[in-house]
């Protein structure tokens, strides 16, 4: 029950903290969202993850980038394969039209992917690793997928 009432609490403390700041009637959407310090917060946990300014600036150690490739081949691979899924379950035939366009691309990504493992001269991987691009990574033999190439 104490748990309960925790994440209640703490969902209202994160409602108020996202929600308490003064609207401008005037001002644009974005203009607006920058105004909410919670927002910002977020902004710069993305914008300025030390991840993305290493690829952004070409500091990123190549070991971190070929980390980051793979660990991104598998979230796309597994984001476009439920595309199909969705794609073969729904009724709608115009939504099913839709669904499959995106699950199509997966040929499209497999080239990019490809193209930077011949690039960099390293191999896909079968394993999700926990977000540790930054720091070494250990080998994981759990969470496995079968390889697509």
């Amino acid at each position: 029950m104490r748990f309960f009432i925790s994440i209640f609490v703490s969902g209202f403390l994160l409602r108020q903290a996202a929600l308490a700041y003064p609207v401008n009637p005037v001002a644009s959407f974005t203009e607006t969202i920058l105004t909410i310090p919670i927002a910002i917060h977020f902004e710069n946990l993305t914008v300025h993850h030390p991840l993305y300014e290493g690829i952004g600036y070409g500091t990123l150690p190549e070991d971190s980038f070929r980390a980051f490739i793979q660990q991104d081949d598998l979230y796309v691979g597994y984001y476009l394969d439920n595309f199909q899924i969705m794609a073969n379950r729904e009724s709608d035939p115009e939504r099913a039209k839709y669904l499959q366009s995106i699950a199509n691309e997966q040929s499209l990504w497999n080239s990019f992917f490809t193209s930077q493992y011949d690039q960099f001269k390293f191999r896909n991987t079968t394993q999700i690793l926990p977000g540790t691009l930054g720091k070494p990574i250990p080998f994981y033999t759990f969470l496995q997928k079968p390889s697509r190439r």
